[in-house]
């Protein structure tokens, strides 16, 4: 089944600011009726990680997020419903214990597949993806296999360090990663993932509601569809 995610990426905020946020936003997005406080045993359709089911009171998330698929006569259609939300943390996983939802870090974990984006990358899958260089405002295909020995190195050492640098084949300049995020590609300590859309269709207004109910700020965020 094709999935759809769009993430909410906080490109700013640090790694240990991120832990104390996402558990903050946790609580309140239960204690709101928003989410379920454990995570959802549903086969979701389009969702392709561990998430919490979004409550269907939330009318106002599901009227201005969607997916695009082929009907039985080929023609696209819009799919309109948030199935659940994931709150992505670098280096962390999230653990149930008594019914509620904690936060731990890679470290303590004995799985290997972790499937929560804690590597703190976000791209999407089908057709590549691209980073805007902040110097130029040129955006450049990262995903290329001509850069993918280069970008590797710069991935491997933002895994490692939450920080990392890349140089634009254009202009020249050195960037920090978290700089060059795009509607496709984005790195970050943090990031809500809204599962089963990948389009955000929503005015101003709405959009300043869903970031209040969601407990986010409007600085350092970037908005990466990923279809895959």
């Amino acid at each position: 089944m094709s999935s759809h995610q769009l993430f909410i990426v906080d490109t700013c905020i640090d790694s240990t600011t991120a832990v104390t946020r996402a558990q903050e936003m946790y609580t309140a997005w239960v204690r709101q009726g928003i989410i379920e406080p454990i995570f959802t045993q549903e086969d979701l359709p389009g969702a392709y990680q561990p998430c919490f089911k979004v409550s269907e009171d939330c009318a106002w998330l599901h009227e201005i997020a969607y997916s695009q698929s082929v009907d039985d006569k080929g023609m696209w259609q819009k799919n309109q419903a948030v199935y659940g939300i994931s709150i992505n943390v670098m280096s962390h996983y999230w653990v149930e214990h008594n019914d509620v939802m904690f936060l731990k870090p890679i470290a303590d974990q004995s799985c290997d597949d972790v499937r929560q984006h804690a590597d703190g990358l976000f791209h999407n899958l089908e057709g590549g993806f691209y980073g805007c260089c902040p110097a130029c405002d040129e955006f450049l295909d990262i995903s290329d296999d001509e850069r993918g020995e280069v970008f590797g190195e710069v991935i491997v050492e933002w895994f490692d360090k939450n920080t990392a640098d890349l140089s634009c084949d254009l202009c020249g300049a050195i960037s920090p990663l978290n700089e060059w995020h795009s509607d496709t590609f984005a790195v970050g300590c943090l990031a809500v993932t809204l599962q089963g859309v990948e389009v955000l269709d929503a005015t101003d207004a709405q959009i300043e509601q869903l970031l209040h109910h969601l407990c986010l700020g409007d600085s350092g965020l970037a908005w990466v569809s990923c279809h895959g």
